[in-house]
């Protein structure tokens, strides 16, 4: 009967824990990673720190036939010509290990819905052993 007793403690402890742990799926993870990277570009925009920026890129970046160091250079220039940056409503779409996200941009006074023909840059996403960065819509894996 003791036995029977601690045994029923027992399961209800455990079941308390688990209950009271925030699990989060893949997916939640996966977004919030993304949305960090969102963070940190838009710090890197606000503080006018270009590296911070080009760190969310990947070495082998590649969108519509720019590479890494075109993409440097449209920071320079968003950095020089824009007073703000900033998104919103961003939506994900995962495939293995891509993901594309969809959502508004605002330069300065100039907004757009992304991934646009104009920008599109900042949409497509790789995730590698080092975790999700920029990788743009022409990137290969190999």
């Amino acid at each position: 009967m003791k036995n029977t007793f601690l045994y029923i403690v027992f399961l209800i402890t455990i079941f308390l824990f688990l209950s009271s742990c925030d699990l989060s799926s893949p997916s939640d993870v996966d977004k919030t990673q993304i949305k960090n990277i969102f963070d940190e570009i838009k710090t890197g925009f606000n503080f006018n720190d270009l590296n911070k920026i080009m760190s969310q890129y990947h070495p082998d970046f590649i969108h519509n036939s720019n590479d890494w160091d075109d993409e440097e250079i449209i920071w320079q220039i968003r950095l020089n010509d824009f007073d703000s940056f900033d998104f919103s409503a961003l939506e994900f779409d995962f495939s293995g290990d891509f993901a594309t996200v969809s959502f508004t941009m605002q330069l300065g006074d100039e907004t757009s819905s992304e991934p646009s023909v104009e920008y599109g840059d900042l949409s497509y996403f790789y995730k590698s052993f080092d975790g999700w960065m920029i990788c743009g819509n022409e990137f290969s894996e190999f």
